[in-house]
């Protein structure tokens, strides 16, 4: 896969893909889930700013639901809620 990084100077895209070629599958994987919590933490601190009204549980719900899907996080949770935050009836 070739991507073009306008903003980086090639020998500093050289020297990463060198580092990143030499890390163990371990320390990529580590690094693949680090990336990930910290995707999930910064998406749920949106929630939070965005809807200050709603509790933890909501908060992760939504996430959820932005993250699967509704047709997913139906099948997984039951009825996916109503933008308006309601269930519709089984």
């Amino acid at each position: 896969m070739t991507t073009t990084h306008q903003d980086t100077d090639p020998a500093a895209l050289r020297q990463f893909d060198a580092r990143y070629a030499r890390m163990s599958p371990t320390d990529k994987l580590r690094r693949v889930r680090q990336l990930t919590l910290a995707v999930a933490r910064l998406a749920l601190a949106g929630r939070r700013m965005r809807e200050p009204q709603s509790d933890e549980a909501e908060h992760l719900r939504q996430l959820a639901l932005q993250r699967l899907g509704s047709e997913t996080f139906s099948r997984v949770y039951g009825n996916a809620p109503e933008p308006d935050g309601t269930r519709r009836a089984s």
